[in-house]
């Protein structure tokens, strides 16, 4: 992580924000980046992780926030106007596969 501490870390996951959640709780990381939405599910040892799994947070850099867009002339004006319309939150994986 840095030549000035012995400290683990990731910011960055191959399968998303849950990969470091799991190292986390197999004491490989010290240190990680994750999604709120893990929290909930490794705290009660819920799948995908086998055991519970107590993180702590210790900082936040971002506002949790997935605007939608719509065209002006699309006829929807509230999030009730979306049930049965195609919705695309974002890439797959990470965060946007828990959505």
């Amino acid at each position: 992580m840095s030549k000035e501490s012995d400290l683990k870390g990731s910011s960055v996951s191959t399968s998303g924000a849950v990969e470091n959640m799991a190292l986390l709780g197999r004491n490989e990381l010290d240190l990680a980046q994750t999604t709120s939405l893990e929290l909930q599910s490794a705290y009660k040892g819920e799948a995908p992780f086998r055991q519970s799994i107590k993180p702590v947070q210790i900082l936040s850099y971002g506002i949790w926030d997935q605007p939608l867009i719509v065209r002006a002339d699309s006829g929807i004006n509230n999030i009730e106007d979306l049930v049965g319309k195609r919705v695309c939150p974002g890439p797959a994986g990470g965060a946007a596969a828990l959505l």
